[in-house]
């Protein structure tokens, strides 16, 4: 590698690590890597769908989310998820990867209890609830804690707006609150 900066250019080097954190060229690697597990995954024909589209795998920065709709299903995706990523020489951080498990809407007849998922033979913790992309996900089907965790974000921003900038204009405060305290991500527009 070099580094330019304006006119002048380093001695090349070596990089020994990865990518620095938030650096511009760490998604488009991430998607060169990620596209062939994406394929493998999405060419089992395991998995959710909606209509004909499959949905079993969701991919951002470097959060993978696979989805499907057994135990059984889960664990063949993880499985090849796992084969996948070895044949790139690379690994999964087992200690950081969870899985969850969403409860039926209605009581059925059914034992609600399932073997431990595992990956590359270790067992993966299975959680209740867990934060991804700032969100915490829950296996109910209500939004709760998600909520209470954006009100809680959300009064902590607005004190420091009011903290820092109580001597300014309202509408600077408008203006800050706006850029400052609103989500863009997710939000739909009608």
């Amino acid at each position: 590698m070099n580094v330019r900066w304006r006119q002048f250019q380093s001695d090349s080097f070596y990089m020994k690590k990865g990518t620095r954190q938030g650096s511009v060229v760490s998604p488009y690697l991430f998607t060169m890597y990620m596209r062939c597990v994406t394929k493998d995954i999405i060419q089992t024909g395991i998995g959710c769908h909606i209509g004909n589209k499959p949905v079993c795998i969701l991919l951002y920065a470097d959060d993978i989310v696979i989805l499907a709709p057994s135990w059984v299903a889960q664990q063949c995706l993880l499985n090849v998820c796992a084969d996948s990523i070895m044949k790139l020489d690379m690994s999964l951080n087992v200690s950081e990867s969870v899985t969850m498990i969403y409860k039926p809407y209605r009581t059925c007849h059914v034992p609600y209890s399932f073997p431990d998922f595992t990956l590359n033979g270790a067992i993966l913790n299975t959680v209740d609830s867990c934060k991804y992309l700032g969100h915490i996900i829950s296996a109910t089907d209500d939004d709760n804690l998600d909520i209470v965790l954006q009100m809680g974000l959300l009064y902590a921003r607005t004190n420091m707006l009011i903290r820092k900038f109580s001597n300014f204009d309202i509408n600077v405060k408008l203006c800050l609150f706006r850029a400052h305290c609103t989500q863009f991500y997710g939000l739909l527009t009608l």
